[in-house]
């Protein structure tokens, strides 16, 4: 099993906005368990390293292309997208769309994404942080099928297109005038 998650970490504070000090911290909780964190900037896994100490079963790995991101959610049993300020996010519904099944905190767009089609950390409490990680790595190709079904529903590429559109045409109304 493999518990991934995404974001460009160039500094602690976004690493601590992302929330993933708490996966680091969940990690140690839970040997078997594969962790990667994708994105992290060489200076950042060295401060990583020296000051989070993360498991053995940890891995820091450098920013990809996105166009390398959809084989990568393919190789990922659980996305965790643990931030604590956060829309909503890009990386969790294009993981979702790939089969990932969810877990992710309570804050701003992350819910709305996940539904009942993952989990939700109540509290950004390291106990809280694992047991939704062992209740996400017990579910069957059931709920990855029902992760993708979701964001399919939720952000069909006909809606994204007309919202699109609409906003470029408000935005060159407002510039005429």
């Amino acid at each position: 099993p493999v518990v991934r998650t995404v974001a460009f970490v160039g500094s602690e504070r976004v690493l601590h906005c992302k929330g993933i000090d708490l996966l680091l911290a969940a990690a140690a909780h839970l040997p078997e368990v594969q962790f990667e964190v994708v994105g992290v900037t060489p200076e950042m896994q060295r401060i990583v390293r020296e000051r989070y100490a993360p498991s053995p079963n940890v891995r820091l790995r450098e920013p990809v292309p996105r166009t390398a991101l959809p084989a990568i959610y393919g190789e990922t049993s659980v996305y965790a997208q643990l931030s604590r300020a956060e829309g909503l996010p890009n990386a969790l519904c294009e993981a979702m769309l790939c089969g990932c099944v969810p877990v992710g905190s309570p804050v701003f767009g992350i819910p709305e994404a996940i539904g009942d089609a993952g989990f939700i950390v109540e509290r950004p409490e390291v106990g809280a942080v694992v047991d939704a990680l062992r209740r996400a790595l017990q579910c069957d190709a059931r709920w990855r099928m029902r992760a993708r079904a979701r964001i399919l529903q939720l952000y069909p590429k006909e809606r994204r297109i007309r919202e699109l559109i609409a906003a470029l045409e408000s935005l060159r109304q407002s510039q005429n005038g």
